[in-house]
């Protein structure tokens, strides 16, 4: 569609200050907005993964059966793990974050009654 005819269909509406405030509050403003989860949610959601829980199973029998040694491995490299990943969600959310922000000027055009073009 060649612009004259998108011009003439769209800016030939033209709305008061009025319609553009109640269409703002109907629709909201016009941004993406990406929820960070806090680091206890991502620990959360870290820690009931069902191989953490095979990990302290893990570390419960090693105990039992005397292997203190393997059970404190197993403790330090699951709890390295878990702060790795929660560092790394952590980081991942905020670029997406970052990603999907984006801001840039906007020209509205008015046409006045008398047909000229307003910006």
């Amino acid at each position: 569609m060649p612009f004259d005819e998108l011009r003439h269909k769209y800016a030939t509406k033209t709305h008061s200050e009025e319609e553009r405030q109640l269409q703002r509050i109907r629709f909201g403003e016009c941004l993406v907005n990406v929820p960070v989860k806090s680091i206890t949610s991502i620990l959360m959601d870290e820690v009931l993964n069902p191989f953490y829980i095979f990990q302290v199973f893990s570390m419960a029998v090693f105990v039992w059966e005397g292997y203190r040694i393997y059970a404190g491995c197993i403790f330090v490299l699951s709890a390295l793990s878990i702060m790795v990943t929660i560092y790394e969600t952590r980081m991942n959310n905020e670029s997406i974050r970052k990603l999907a922000k984006y801001v840039c000027p906007v020209r509205c055009m008015k046409v006045t009654h008398d047909g000229a073009a307003l910006t």
